[in-house]
């Protein structure tokens, strides 16, 4: 089985359905109040089909990733891995501890001079 490359969960997983799942207030729209701060004005948007977001008040936008980094505090690697939990895609199994080919013999560490 082939995992989906990145630019396949962008387009298979959008903003807005990122936003029902992270359950962010109000609706994701063309000119609504950020979910990620006070927002007197609304000055954020989610557009292209849900594939990019704007938010005009601090020049932050992206895809769906940048959008869930955001959302969770989280890095490129926990938001890719969350995306992926939400689509269900499976994560490939780590290979035993018996069939893992060992790494190169390194030398014992020594204590640095001044």
């Amino acid at each position: 089985m082939q995992l989906p490359d990145i630019a396949e969960l962008k387009s298979r997983y959008s903003i807005t359905r990122a936003w029902a799942d992270l359950g962010l207030r109000s609706q994701p729209g063309k000119c609504v109040p950020s979910p990620f701060r006070e927002d007197r004005s609304p000055s954020f948007s989610v557009f292209e089909d849900g594939t990019r977001w704007k938010d005009f008040a601090t020049g932050d936008g992206g895809d769906v990733v940048d959008f869930v980094k955001l959302a969770l505090n989280a890095s490129t690697a926990e938001a890719i891995r969350w995306v992926k939990d939400r689509l269900g895609v499976a994560r490939p199994a780590c290979p035993p501890e018996a069939t893992r080919k060992p790494g190169p013999k390194l030398p014992p560490l020594r204590r640095g001079t001044a």
